[in-house]
């Protein structure tokens, strides 16, 4: 896609001329992939599926590579051969041998080779679509017609953007997430209503979830409002939330994950506490007797997967599996070295063993669900619930913002082996330490070393019974090895920009109103043209959906009442003004550069003056070429808009 396809540049020779650059509109109808793209597509899941396809660093840089929109990126469409991703590859340097299938010559040759037909063939649609019209009315119609014949008012459901193996992923991802939400010790997986549509059903019931919680979670869903995009669309769903019972009968099920996976909702459909006290009466353990009794094992070490510092750790056995704990630093010194203070305040005799009893700064604990997958739970250093955790005791490096988050963090990080095995680093050092300082030389201390941290043996057989426990309910739950990790896969997806095919999919409207409304003066003109571009953010399209829903509303409206809809045509050239006040500007576009807020409009025409230069605008042609440029801004909508103009005789 044409970076610059949102401007439009306007020359000016004996009359003014004005160029358009064409966008690439998705079609709704399509039932299967071009030849082209279905060879293309092969070829990218075998070399560039590690880095490229699903999510991870360079998913998030580059975006991925199995969307159509952000592989135009990477072509030149008017010499192929100065393509990107021609040039990475023909070096070398893509894909790196360390990371996926590294390609020989006769693959390079191959891969480009299939590349290069697919740009020859116009690039066609790497995504399969509905082959009937995906429209919000014709989903209701499927949902009322299902639960017609079932009458079970715990019924909800959920429908998908994704398609091929991104879909696959993606229900795997709700499989594993209600999962991960439930105490019903029974695994349950939704169920497929209609392929075309994309649409799954699954029961309230079969993961302890109670209508009320669901609702209250609806309530801060982005997409609620997409009822009122037409009268059919209201009265369907009026009859379907009267007759089911439910503030939101559909959601879509990339938002379904995102949100269920993090507080406050994963707190709320588990309906964990808001302490560990609390947490441990509603696992049915008493650690403090375990304790007493001598039923915990600890591990300490100076080396984890997200914290710099140390570390302690201890197993439960419980009801329903086991209770991992863990007690958390923000240094290595002081009472927070735990090779010099390695006693737990928890321990039976910490009273009587002070000056050797450490201090944590929080927490993380990792507890069995009945039905074999973990919970998660965070603390701080009194043990009250914490989120997200600080980032000077734990991180994830998988975040922007390195905060570790309950639930969706522990699920990346936990997602492939459930209970990761580590070695106890302070028994042997206490050993060794207690033949050289006079300070270790204490009985109380030696026994309760032994006690706690010698089990090693013990530790070792926990460590690969509470790990096959977890694998056993993947495995249950039809979870293949390359979909362990499809809850944060599906996150990272729904995360990245927006694409247009994606947009128009999780909008659900006709291919009339797409069309229509997208080449008028409006929100959804707007988000579909940063789409287009691969810059549409998550949050600032769940902004603005309100706004397209109205105007698809009052299109739909207009129809149904026999009238032609009225539109705000975009101003042609001759209509757009040369300053703009910078308070009216809310977002500001130049040449796919995006200044968000109270962006002065010094910088904007800087910018766009830059961008302007016939050095660098290449529109510019014969007598043109080296003449002087002047920048219009016009304002659209909240939005400024370029015209580059050249005065050639």
């Amino acid at each position: 896609m044409n970076a610059y396809s949102h401007i439009r540049f306007v020359m000016a020779f004996a009359a003014t001329l004005t160029i358009t650059v064409p966008t690439f509109a998705a079609s709704a109808v399509e039932t299967k992939l071009a030849p082209e793209a279905v060879a293309l597509k092969k070829e990218l899941v075998t070399n560039c599926k590690s880095c490229h396809i699903g999510s991870g660093d360079e998913v998030t840089k580059l975006g991925d590579f199995s969307r159509t929109d952000v592989l135009k990126k990477l072509i030149n469409f008017k010499n192929f051969k100065k393509s990107k991703i021609y040039q990475e590859v023909d070096t070398g340097n893509m894909p790196k041998p360390d990371y996926g299938d590294f390609m020989d010559d006769e693959g390079k040759k191959n891969f480009l080779a299939t590349l290069e037909k697919w740009v020859k063939a116009g690039a066609p649609s790497l995504e399969t679509t509905p082959s009937i019209e995906r429209t919000y009315s014709a989903v209701l119609k499927r949902i009322a017609e299902d639960f017609e014949k079932r009458k079970d008012t715990s019924l909800r459901y959920v429908t998908f953007t994704s398609s091929g193996e991104t879909l696959k992923t993606a229900v795997a991802a709700v499989n594993l997430a209600l999962n991960h939400v439930s105490f019903n010790p029974v695994l349950s997986k939704i169920q497929l209503v209609d392929p075309q549509l994309n649409l799954y059903r699954f029961k309230l019931t079969d993961y302890d979830i109670r209508s009320s919680t669901w609702d209250q979670m609806a309530g801060d869903n982005p997409f609620r409002d997409e009822h009122e995009q037409s009268e059919e669309a209201s009265t369907l769903f009026r009859e379907l939330t009267r007759s089911m019972g439910a503030r939101l009968p559909l959601v879509h099920a990339e938002w379904l994950i995102n949100t269920i996976t993090q507080p406050p909702n994963y707190n709320r459909l588990l309906g964990l506490p808001g302490s560990l006290s609390a947490l441990e009466r509603l696992l049915e353990i008493d650690t403090d007797k375990e304790i007493r009794n001598g039923n915990v094992l600890m591990a300490g070490f100076n080396q984890s997967g997200v914290s710099f510092n140390n570390r302690v750790i201890e197993r439960f056995t419980t009801r329903y599996g086991y209770l991992w704990r863990s007690y958390d630093f923000k240094a290595n010194f002081g009472r927070r070295n735990i090779f010099d203070f390695p006693v737990s305040p928890e321990d039976a005799n910490a009273s009587r063993l002070r000056e050797f009893v450490f201090t944590p700064d929080g927490g993380e604990m990792i507890f069995s669900l009945p039905n074999g997958l973990q919970g998660y739970f965070i603390t701080n250093q009194a043990g009250a619930f914490l989120n997200p955790a600080p980032i000077d005791v734990v991180t994830d490096p998988a975040r922007f913002d390195r905060q570790v988050t309950n639930g969706v963090s522990c699920m990346r990080c936990h997602g492939e082996v459930g209970i990761i095995s580590k070695g106890d680093q302070i028994f042997s050092h206490f050993q060794q330490s207690a033949e050289t300082n006079p300070r270790f030389s204490n009985d109380r201390l030696a026994d309760s070393i032994r006690a706690t941290y010698g089990r090693e043996g013990e530790l070792k057989q926990w460590f690969s019974a509470d790990s096959t426990r977890f694998l056993g309910a993947l495995k249950k739950l039809g979870i293949e090895r390359e979909n362990y990790l499809a809850v944060q896969k599906s996150i990272d997806r729904y995360l990245q920009p927006v694409g247009e095919q994606d947009l128009k999919l999780e909008l659900m409207i006709s291919d009339e109103v797409w069309n229509k409304l997208s080449d008028t003066n409006g929100a959804l003109r707007r988000v579909r043209t940063q789409a287009s571009n691969s810059l549409l953010k998550r949050d600032f399209m769940e902004a603005e959906h309100r706004d397209m829903m109205r105007e698809v509303r009052d299109f739909n409206r207009a129809i149904d009442r026999g009238r032609t809809p009225q539109v705000a045509e975009v101003p042609s050239a001759e209509s757009r003004v040369e300053r703009i006040s910078d308070t009216e500007i809310n977002t500001v576009a130049v040449f796919g550069r995006g200044l968000t807020g109270a962006a002065r409009e010094a910088d904007v025409i800087k910018n766009a003056k830059t961008s302007c230069a016939p050095r660098s605008f290449r529109g510019f042609v014969g007598a043109c070429r080296r003449k002087p440029s002047a920048v219009v801004a016009t304002p659209i909508a909240g939005t400024l808009e370029i015209s580059c103009q050249a005065q050639c005789k």
